[in-house]
């Protein structure tokens, strides 16, 4: 028996196991009514305009919610704080994902900005764009283009700590994370 049929075989087929949610210990009910509610706003946003992408901003409502709700330090009364995580997405097509975690959490943006979502003028483009949404740690487009600015953005962090605190343990002062696409393209692949 091959590596790869030995992994096949361990894969579970029964419903109950593949359909189990698992989450953290003190997820409530409003945590999940939250993740719902995302997921929805994400659907009624893409039919509303017409367009765009609704599945990752669902698929990923309940990461995505985890990490701002419960895993990023940030202040949405002050977006450019210089201790603040940065959350890049690299996808930049589901915007979308970004706006309604932004949404969620104070920074601004109204239930009529992401119904808005990729109309002209609107503070929820179809890609995110810096400086002009409150939250937007860079403008994405390319794919793979927001993996290799997010290892950037720590190698940065990492070398700024240096100079501020030198004495400072070896753990970075800040988290950068990245959404990623698969597959990468050749942008990422040179980070």
């Amino acid at each position: 028996m091959t590596a790869i049929s030995r992994e096949l075989a361990e894969v579970p087929t029964d419903i109950p196991t593949l359909t189990r949610v698992d989450h953290p210990d003190d997820w409530t009910e409003l945590d999940s009514r939250a993740v719902d509610t995302v997921r929805v706003l994400a659907a009624d946003a893409v039919q509303k305009v017409g367009n765009g992408h609704p599945g990752t901003a669902m698929s990923l409502a309940p990461v995505a919610y985890t990490l701002f709700q419960r895993q990023l330090r940030h202040d949405p009364s002050d977006t450019t704080w210089i201790g603040r995580d940065r959350f890049v997405l690299s996808c930049g097509h589901s915007s979308l994902t970004l706006y309604l975690q932004l949404y969620l959490g104070g920074f601004g943006l109204e239930l009529s900005d992401i119904e808005a979502l990729r109309t002209w003028g609107s503070l929820t483009p179809g890609h995110p764009e810096y400086h002009h949404t409150k939250g937007v740690e860079i403008t994405t487009g390319p794919l793979g283009q927001g993996l290799a600015s997010a290892v950037g953005m720590a190698m940065a962090s990492r070398y700024e700590r240096g100079l501020f605190d030198p004495d400072a343990a070896p753990v970075p002062a800040r988290s950068i994370t990245s959404s990623t696409s698969s597959p990468p393209t050749g942008i990422s692949k040179r980070a």
